[in-house]
């Protein structure tokens, strides 16, 4: 596991009760941009650290990578509660808790406050785009991986309903659940398996419909690269008119699972694991792209 991480358990305001672990590169002696990487369930920070590669890339792309853990006094399973709105509240709970850390790497740390992303798999995808939401101001773009849009659910029995077989909404009706529909949210970067049995692959299309309400965008319109990168089982879908403000990377034939490809090569990366599998397929790296961390 990564021994590069450092805890902070003295971050500032921590409703949440998270606990707090950084990366940042040796020797930076220029601001540099943070990516907030929330780990699924089951999982900690250091598992999220070596599985994903953000660690990694962080070291040769030179930027701070803040790992947030949940613990088992909060949920038994370590998932992040995106399911309980007192914990997705912009004033409260392991939402703030998580906006705190960035206050606290921002205020310690040399950091590119125009560069700040947020990144999460499964349960911390769901956080990651509850980030974005309470905080559009404070990040540039997010991604989510197998996840779903904001406060999709209002307990734990509906959640579990709703990951398997969610309703598909119309985009306006998921737009008005964000407590600002006319604020401009960041970029919104989407992975999801369509062999999900975990969290069906609706709820990431349901993510984006919200999303596409916010932008004012039409969720039919989108253009789509077969063979992504010259990968068989990897397409990617894009919406916008001048840019590509909604990414969307469908995994062929993947469950519920992080997709990585080992290796020293230049497109690899990322470890295998209980939640991470070698698709072929350096997910971290092209959504580090997304971010344009990766040239």
């Amino acid at each position: 596991m990564s021994q590069d991480l450092v805890q902070i358990k003295e971050f500032g305001d921590n409703p949440g009760k998270l606990n707090c672990f950084v990366f940042v590169p040796d020797n930076l002696t220029e601001p540099a941009p943070v990516v907030i990487a929330l780990h699924g369930c089951s999982q900690n920070a250091r598992m999220m650290a070596y599985q994903s590669g953000w660690t990694e890339l962080a070291k040769k792309h030179r930027f701070i990578v803040i790992y947030p853990e949940q613990g088992y006094m909060n949920n038994g399973y370590k998932c992040f509660n995106w399911f309980l709105s007192r914990h997705i509240d912009s004033l409260k709970g392991e939402s703030y808790s998580i906006f705190e850390m960035l206050n606290y790497v921002k205020t310690n740390y040399l950091v590119d406050e125009e560069n700040v992303y947020a990144y999460g798999l499964s349960a911390g995808a769901m956080m990651s785009v509850s980030l974005a939401v309470n905080y559009p101001e404070s990040f540039k773009a997010v991604a989510s991986l197998a996840g779903g849009p904001f406060k999709a659910v209002k307990n734990p029995l509906v959640a579990l309903k709703v990951m398997k077989r969610p309703r598909e909404k119309t985009s306006e009706e998921l737009g008005q659940l964000l407590p600002k529909p006319n604020h401009r949210l960041p970029k919104l970067i989407v992975g999801h398996g369509n062999k999900d049995n975990v969290v069906n692959i609706a709820n990431s299309k349901n993510l984006i419909r919200q999303w596409c309400y916010n932008f004012n965008l039409d969720e039919d319109d989108y253009k789509t690269q077969d063979q992504f990168g010259n990968y068989v089982n990897v397409l990617r879908h894009s919406y916008g008119e001048t840019e590509d403000e909604i990414v969307f990377f469908e995994f062929l034939g993947l469950g519920h699972t992080l997709p990585v490809h080992p290796g020293d090569e230049i497109n690899q990366g990322g470890k295998t694991g209980a939640y991470a599998t070698d698709f072929g397929f350096f997910s971290t790296l092209y959504i580090a792209k997304e971010f344009g961390l990766v040239k």
